[in-house]
């Protein structure tokens, strides 16, 4: 093991115990299903459940998540720390790991997110419940794609499966239960924030190339990028003088009292965090028709849904035209359909209930 790796395996925030809610991933930037885990054992410990992160990897640079959960101080490990195994990233070694940590531990549920989890903790999570939640609403290419067509017909071994779509319940073809994604709303303040932005992984899913072609088509407004990704070297040399790249954001809550309007220009999506956080501190949202976007936003009522890129200027130009009033009421609407539908009060007990 490197002596990076020994640095951060010891930084654990608590020592296990029996009968722990179990929350495994692996992960090593920070995205949609990160974002999601966080929230959740953040729900979870507001109220009273308790809860560890458990990583299936351990990198040599520590994952993104990390920072996040030490932050919170929301308990951790890596998988072969509860085994008392070495440090691996075979896939047998760590379905040997799962097997051991179960059956020493005991935990209450063992809740998967992402492909990769939800199969190995369906084949070797023993007695313990077994709980997935599947995210991606794109079909993947390469190895991926078998290992998700996997994940999805194998749904049938878990004790209970989320998706955070119809659209992607859609694509199991055993019955599950579709389940918001959710943001803690509690002591945030609306956004004060002027900028156009788009928030996420510059990867061809989520469509930064349609965000560039956009400002281009407005060269009088500017357009901000956060977030990295495999087109970043792509994207930077075909955009305009009006776009500004922010790179990876550790904490992206000094970021959005920075933003004005939020852009989702995704080709695929599930229920994007992104448009959650935003609408909670009353940044609007313009966003293509795609995954559970058409369930949060009410055209014209708390956002606006687009089905072309000309749509999308035609909405940006009315934003910015749009008397002060009704502004303030389209924001407020946007917060408060985040209160009633998409926060930790409304969803967590429904997860809880699937725990039992």
């Amino acid at each position: 093991m490197s002596d990076t790796a020994n640095n951060h395996s010891s930084s654990n925030t608590s020592q296990p115990s029996q009968g722990e809610i179990w929350l495994l991933l692996d992960s090593f930037t920070f995205g949609g299903i990160e974002t999601h885990v966080v929230e959740l054992a953040h729900g979870l410990i507001q109220f009273e459940q308790p809860v560890r992160v458990v990583l299936l990897t351990q990198f040599d640079t520590p994952s993104a998540i990390i920072n996040k959960l030490t932050q919170a101080n929301i308990p951790y490990s890596y998988l072969y720390q509860l085994a008392h195994a070495n440090p691996s990233r075979q896939f047998l070694a760590l379905m040997n790991q799962c097997f051991n940590a179960c059956q020493q531990w005991q935990p209450k549920v063992l809740h998967a997110h992402g492909y990769k989890a939800n199969l190995i903790s369906k084949l070797c999570s023993g007695s313990t419940r077994q709980v997935a939640t599947f995210h991606s609403g794109e079909t993947p290419t390469g190895a991926v794609r078998f290992y998700d067509w996997l994940d999805r017909y194998s749904a049938c071994l878990s004790s209970h499966n989320f998706t955070v779509s119809l659209q992607i319940a859609d694509k199991i073809p055993y019955r599950t239960q579709t389940l918001n994604n959710f943001v803690n709303t509690q002591n945030l303040k609306p956004s004060a924030g002027k900028r156009i932005a788009f928030v996420g992984r510059l990867s061809h899913e989520k469509g930064p190339d349609t965000f560039i072609e956009i400002a281009q088509a407005l060269p009088e407004h500017h357009f901000y990028l956060y977030g990295d990704g495999d087109m970043m070297d792509e994207l930077k040399c075909v955009a305009p003088n009006n776009v500004t790249f922010e790179g990876f954001q550790a904490d992206m809550t000094k970021v959005w009292p920075q933003i004005g309007l939020l852009l989702i220009t995704s080709r695929y999506e599930g229920l994007p965090m992104t448009a959650l956080e935003a609408m909670a501190r009353e940044i609007p949202v313009i966003s293509f028709a795609v995954g559970a976007v058409e369930a949060l936003i009410q055209h014209e009522h708390n956002g606006w849904i687009a089905h072309n890129q000309d749509d999308i200027i035609h909405y940006i130009e009315q934003w910015h035209s749009i008397e002060r009033h009704c502004r303030l009421t389209l924001t407020s609407n946007a917060a408060k359909t985040i209160t009633e539908h998409y926060s930790t009060q409304s969803v967590i007990p429904q997860l809880i209930e699937s725990y039992q």
